[in-house]
């Protein structure tokens, strides 16, 4: 049986705040088990943990729609929200 994390849980996991997590809630397979009560599933989010470590790109590029990679411009910034 998989276990559930609370929101402080998987915050400090992911090393992010606790608004972050319920703003990305879906993302993160969040089950609602109340009015505002959330728990996220551990199976769950480390498989996505693992999907989107594997997926990044290597050396700083970032994969492109035909999946090329290219390297970030000097004015770009990175946003998690």
């Amino acid at each position: 049986m998989s276990r559930y994390l609370t929101v402080e849980e998987v915050a400090e996991a992911l090393h992010v705040s606790a608004s972050w997590v319920y703003k990305h809630k879906d993302l993160l397979g969040g089950v609602r088990l109340g009015k505002r009560l959330w728990r996220f599933p551990e199976r769950e989010l480390t498989e996505l943990m693992a999907q989107s470590v594997s997926s990044w790109p290597r050396s700083g590029a970032r994969a492109t729609g035909d999946g090329q990679a290219r390297e970030p411009s000097a004015h770009q910034s990175w946003r998690l929200d």
